[in-house]
């Protein structure tokens, strides 16, 4: 899976641009709706602050930059670029 996540995945792995950021990954599963996915895993570091927040389904495409909220209700893109999206299982969280 190279360009965009496919809706109907329940669990991809999207690779971000390194800027010198602290987190190069994250882990989003669907939220069971046609919106969005939520953030449940993200490294190599600060997983404790992104966990929960959501992102856009239209928006997880390689080269976007993601379009993220925590509330629902404002919305922000993120600074980094997708490089990479990988279907997980959402059994075992592998690739």
């Amino acid at each position: 899976m190279d360009d965009r996540a496919e809706h109907t995945v329940g669990r991809v792995r999207i690779h971000l641009q390194d800027q010198g950021q602290d987190f190069l990954w994250w882990d989003l599963e669907d939220n069971d709706d046609d919106y969005s996915y939520r953030v449940v895993d993200c490294g190599p570091f600060q997983a404790w602050f992104w966990k929960d927040y959501f992102v856009a389904k239209d928006s997880v495409k390689k080269g976007r930059q993601p379009l993220i909220t925590k509330d629902q209700v404002s919305a922000s893109r993120l600074k980094y670029p997708i490089t990479k999206i990988v279907k997980k299982s959402r059994a075992t969280g592998e690739a």
